[in-house]
């Protein structure tokens, strides 16, 4: 799938920890503002790693909030449930909201 290829590509590029920020909120009292996302987007990559944003299939209000704040590929681009599996598996850490992937995560 193309969502493997760019997963295959990102873990090959680089060589400082992989980091996955899943910001998804069902409520908005869950939500960070874009601006922080952001914000720790450039502090950790400023520290070396290789972070990108798993944004999910409610995220586009987000993901448009974002606007130029973060480079396109620092957004990985849509995936299934197993795909995202396999990228949450991959990374070293995990940085996410109260949701659903966030507790798939925990046992990879």
């Amino acid at each position: 799938s193309s969502f493997m290829r760019w997963l295959a590509q990102w873990l090959g590029v680089g060589a400082g920890p992989r980091v996955v920020l899943v910001m998804s909120a069902t409520w908005p009292a869950k939500a960070w503002p874009a601006r922080h996302v952001t914000d720790l987007w450039e502090r950790l990559t400023a520290a070396g790693a290789r972070v990108v944003l798993a944004p999910g299939p409610g995220d586009g209000d987000l993901v448009a909030a974002l606007g130029g704040g973060l480079p396109a590929s620092a957004v990985a681009p849509p995936s299934s449930l197993g795909e995202m599996s396999a990228l949450l598996g991959a990374c070293d850490l995990l940085v996410g909201t109260d949701n659903g992937l966030r507790h798939l995560a925990s046992p990879l």
